[in-house]
């Protein structure tokens, strides 16, 4: 009796690199963000945290298609995202409006990344059988990151003609806001709850739209109508779940 090769007894091995890679590419963007908004390039750092957004969003999909997920690959991913999400708006923010608001901006920054570092350690504290895969307790770190960027970017393209006190204000309060709504025990809608079809269909929507807004110059804009619909969708589900 012939047996049976040895590649044929040995079961496949979760491709742990591919979501890792992802991984590495949300923390390269946020050190890029870093960098640019260093050398003053505001509106590229804003663009950078958006789409290292998109990176952590694939890297936690190909996981779960690839079955690869592990607790390293969860870790590794929080650290990344205090990086993209966490140092890298409140650095980019406070470079903003620094010559506006002062010292005023840095207290701002460091409260956000401490707000970010805690949401972050509070999801990994999280027992897996606690986690609800329809929603996440308190804002998603990527998702406040946005908010900041949204900011940012509609600081930069604020007419340099008038006053820049408002729209450093509206920064600096979208900078708390984030920062209080990661730590907050609000739910907000999980995107683990979207099937893969839908995900794709939802994306492939949202960068179609953004195209066209960014060239009617109006992506700033379009950005916070994204955001305020993701507000709006995860205070119906708040509505919708019983509460204790």
């Amino acid at each position: 009796m012939k047996s049976l090769p040895i590649a044929e007894h040995q079961p496949k091995r979760p491709r742990y690199w591919l979501p890792a890679t992802f991984t590495t590419l949300t923390l390269w963007l946020g050190l890029i963000a870093v960098l640019l908004a260093s050398r003053h390039a505001l509106s590229w750092a804003a663009y950078a945290i958006l789409a290292a957004l998109l990176a952590d969003n694939v890297d936690g999909r190909i996981a779960r298609l690839t079955g690869s997920t592990s607790v390293f690959g969860k870790e590794y991913d929080s650290l990344c995202d205090m990086v993209a999400f966490g140092v890298a708006p409140a650095f980019a923010a406070a470079c903003s409006v620094q010559d506006v608001v002062g010292v005023a901006s840095w207290l701002v920054g460091l409260g956000y990344a401490t707000c970010a570092g805690l949401r972050l350690a509070r999801f990994n504290a999280m027992p897996a059988q606690t986690d609800d895969p329809l929603s996440f307790t308190g804002l998603p770190s990527p998702v406040a990151a946005s908010v900041v960027a949204c900011g940012i970017l509609f600081f930069t393209h604020h007419p340099q003609s008038g006053s820049a006190v408002y729209p450093g204000a509206i920064l600096i309060v979208a900078m708390l806001l984030a920062g209080l709504l990661m730590i907050s025990s609000v739910r907000f809608v999980s995107p683990k709850s979207m099937s893969t079809r839908g995900a794709v269909q939802l994306l492939a929507a949202l960068l179609a739209f953004a195209l066209i807004s960014a060239f009617l110059g109006v992506f700033g804009w379009f950005l916070a109508a994204a955001l305020f619909a993701y507000l709006l969708c995860s205070l119906c589900l708040l509505l919708r779940i019983p509460q204790d």
